[in-house]
């Protein structure tokens, strides 16, 4: 029955273009559902209208072949790799509460391996883990026992016209969504992150514009303070802290981006001293990156220097520091005070570098 079954199933293009929107906007709720809950369904459209576009680029890679068998095993291959991906970053998130972006896939992923592979494994074999493996990777197990031929692309003009109406359909009710919500075009721009774009529009999605930006970026200019734009007047309390640096030599000797780098901070406006400048000279600080806080460990008998520090030092109550590239990219903001362009290997990549401008270079410089 499972022969016969099998025999009679040969999908074609059109078939191809619903099963895989279906596998895709599964995929996606179940994601959804998995790391954010029922909070996050508002998201649903943008999944479904995501689905769609990568769905039927998705049925081009799988119908491409004059070889129905061929495109069988294409499409197969295409099934398994969007499971590896869910799966990956799911577990991932129910480990770092973080999705990896493609740096960080790329540069730290041996990295979390070697140092998180006992914690890993033991999400991967709990009774939840199972159950998600089979969830992700139960579209790709049905669709290899089933599929047994996919027909190639065989479009007449009619075809060629209905699927590009219904791409530009799609992709005007897509732009659409996003130009009238603020919320969501923001996060295309200046307040992008690799979360958020997950978030809103989706894991693949999300992995298609962090792609995109890496691209981007080889080639994007830094934007200047202009010297007409209005600039809030800041009141001056002691002096502006200005380091004596020669832009101009700077941007002269290093490269291009360098340059535009150099261009851009020689016109923002400086902040000045305050009340609270100089209030620890002469004294011996020690400047700790520390993993993780919780008051709830802290006990004044127990750990009395800690307890100090948290009830009768500085508190900085309103500080916050954007997720990025799980703990070690955390360390990495906190000791170098930068994003983690390079995901996990930003640490190493920057230990090679000029770091005299850093809170603790400048600790060390002075003694």
């Amino acid at each position: 029955m499972y022969k016969n079954l099998r025999d009679s199933i040969h999908i074609n293009a059109y078939g191809m273009f619903f099963l895989m929107s279906a596998y895709l906007l599964y995929e996606e709720i179940v994601f959804h559902l998995s790391a954010f809950g029922m909070s996050n369904f508002n998201a649903v459209h943008n999944l479904l209208a995501f689905s769609i576009g990568w769905g039927a680029i998705g049925t081009v890679f799988s119908c491409m072949s004059i070889d129905p068998g061929m495109n069988r095993r294409i499409h197969h291959t295409i099934t398994v790799l969007i499971a590896l991906i869910f799966l990956i970053e799911y577990f991932v998130y129910m480990q770092f509460k973080m999705f990896y972006d493609l740096r960080t896939i790329a540069n730290g992923a041996m990295d979390v391996l070697g140092g998180f592979s006992t914690q890993i494994l033991r999400l991967v074999f709990s009774l939840s883990g199972m159950i998600h493996l089979v969830l992700f990777a139960l579209p790709a197990i049905v669709d290899f026992i089933l599929i047994r031929e996919i027909e190639p692309l065989r479009f007449g003009r009619r075809d060629v016209s209905a699927v590009s109406a219904f791409a530009v359909l799609i992709t005007l009710i897509v732009n659409m969504s996003i130009e009238t919500t603020p919320a969501q075009k923001i996060l295309l721009s200046e307040q992008y992150s690799f979360t958020s774009a997950v978030r809103h529009f989706g894991l693949v999605s999300g992995l298609c514009i962090d792609a995109g930006n890496i691209i981007y970026e080889q080639g994007s200019e830094f934007e200047t303070v202009s010297e007409e734009e209005p600039v809030e007047e800041i009141v001056k309390t002691y002096e502006p802290a200005v380091l004596d640096i020669d832009f101009e030599a700077l941007a002269a000797s290093g490269t291009p981006q360098q340059a535009a780098i150099d261009e851009y901070v020689k016109t923002l406006t400086p902040s000045y001293t305050n009340d609270m400048t100089g209030l620890f000279k002469d004294m011996n600080l020690i400047f700790i990156s520390a993993e993780a806080f919780s008051k709830e460990l802290i006990d004044p008998q127990r750990t009395p220097a800690l307890y100090r520090m948290a009830s009768k030092g500085i508190t900085f109550s309103d500080y916050y520091q954007p997720a990025s590239a799980g703990t070690t990219g955390g360390e990495y903001q906190n000791i170098f005070g930068c994003l983690p362009m390079y995901g996990g290997a930003s640490m190493k990549m920057a230990a090679d570098e000029d770091n005299s401008i850093t809170i603790s270079g400048k600790l060390n410089e002075l003694g």
